[in-house]
């Protein structure tokens, strides 16, 4: 692989483990964030040939690691191999994208810089070495996981800079002073007779005015909170968070769509692992069995006219959610699920 020429700058992407490792021509969407797998990791290369060149190497170095290596894995395998540390050295710096619209290597700044702005918590880094490049990405940007001989500057977008800086006013000059200055409020003035004292809030809960703002009003930033696609959890709670969407399982696609439309849509909403999925069939399917055995028995009592549906229906909900609890769900949860459930089947459970 020869440095990068401007003239034959044509850039595609190195995917490295889990189902998507091929050549992309763009940058692939993955999972970021300290609760993402390992892998797959996305490299930048300066051409295909050379994004070609990179997969096939790092794909010899983590194939004894097997499909699913653990981060410490990974670590161990990149600080250890010297071959590692002698990729790409003719060219630096690299660009280090653990947290942002799209992660991964970077070739160019200002391509890592895109992927970072308008985020409120972006983490990148620059580094003057391929190895530390990738090691940051494995690491998802965690600094506690990094070793001791790690070396990288951390990347500072434009909206990361204006939240520090936070709202500066232009003070009128005074006599003794030429030129107006820049002033950061910092703390509130004492009250005085005139002014009731109250206690200080803090500015994104002090009450708008109804009017306009002048020039000399300081301006507050209302800064977004970080987008979270979906949460990733159990019956006994949340247990990870993606940013973006993950790929879907084929079986458990196939169990949520045998629980109804409407009950598909909400386990995929809220981020059931296949196991959860596995065990809310279980519990339909043994119900609707026991149902079918027992179904008109119980429809009716001596002396009554109508059948019991209605108590019917909640014994069965109250069962359901009862069984789903002992896995952790809480039991107004079950008993939505529940209902989702029977919306889309003719029969009940």
């Amino acid at each position: 692989m020869a440095p990068g020429d401007p003239t034959l700058y044509n850039p595609h992407w190195a995917v490295i483990g889990g189902r998507l490792a091929e050549v992309k021509k763009d940058c692939p969407w993955l999972a970021c964030g300290r609760d993402s797998p390992p892998l797959p990791v996305a490299v930048q290369g300066w051409t295909h040939q050379e994004a070609v060149d990179i997969m096939c190497f790092l794909k010899s170095v983590i194939r004894p690691l097997g499909p699913t290596p653990s981060t410490r894995q990974l670590l161990d395998v990149i600080c250890k191999d010297a071959s590692i540390r002698q990729l790409l050295t003719y060219r630096k710096p690299f660009y280090a994208v653990a947290v942002g619209t799209r992660v991964g290597v970077f070739v160019k700044q200002e391509e890592a810089l895109e992927q970072m702005n308008g985020m409120r918590f972006p983490n990148g880094v620059m580094t003057s070495t391929f190895r530390d490049a990738l090691l940051y990405i494995v690491a998802k940007g965690i600094e506690s996981l990094l070793p001791d001989d790690f070396v990288g500057d951390k990347i500072t977008t434009v909206d990361a800079i204006s939240h520090e800086i936070g709202t500066l006013t232009i003070t009128e000059p005074s006599s003794s002073q030429a030129q107006p200055i820049l002033s950061i409020p910092r703390t509130k003035t004492a009250a005085t007779p005139s002014t009731p004292s109250r206690r200080a809030v803090p500015a994104h809960m002090e009450p708008r005015s109804p009017h306009l703002a002048t020039p000399s009003s300081p301006r507050v930033i209302y800064d977004p909170a970080p987008i979270a696609y979906t949460h990733i959890r159990n019956l006994q709670g949340i247990i990870g968070t993606s940013n973006q969407v993950l790929p879907d399982d084929l079986e458990t696609a196939e169990l949520r769509a045998s629980l109804g439309v409407y009950t598909d849509y909400t386990i995929r909403s809220l981020g059931f692992d296949k196991d959860s999925v596995k065990i809310i069939c279980d519990i339909v399917d043994e119900m609707e069995v026991a149902n079918q055995l027992f179904r008109g028995h119980d429809a009716y009592l001596p002396g009554e006219a109508w059948p019991r549906v209605d108590v019917q229906e909640f014994e069965s909900a109250r069962t359901f959610a009862l069984r789903l609890s002992a896995y952790g769900l809480p039991i107004s949860e079950g008993q939505f699920l529940y209902y989702m459930i029977s919306l889309g089947k003719s029969t009940p459970i």
